[in-house]
């Protein structure tokens, strides 16, 4: 797989730079299924929790919303570890 490289050119107090991205671009785009996982992601998931914090926001207070965000980590490890195939492991000590 070939990977193209970015360059950007900014200008800093008059003087023009050019730098290397820290990113770079696919040679081909995303396949459909990755395309529908991340509108699953960035739609339904990020939007139930949306929901809910601005409903929590009206209903509870500002104060009690940010719980909202508190389940995140554990919708990713729920997701990772069927649909990804990740294995849950403890911190090594």
């Amino acid at each position: 797989m070939s990977v193209v490289r970015s360059t950007v050119v900014f200008h800093d107090k008059g003087r023009r730079r050019a730098r290397r991205c820290p990113f770079s671009l696919p040679d081909r785009p995303p396949q459909p299924a990755t395309i529908a996982a991340l509108a699953v992601l960035g739609v339904i998931c990020t939007g139930f929790t949306l929901g809910m914090f601005y409903t929590l926001i009206t209903e509870p207070g500002p104060a009690r919303a940010a719980v909202a965000f508190y389940p995140s980590p554990a919708f990713a490890v729920v997701f990772g570890t069927p649909f990804l195939g990740e294995p849950i492991t403890t911190i090594p000590a």
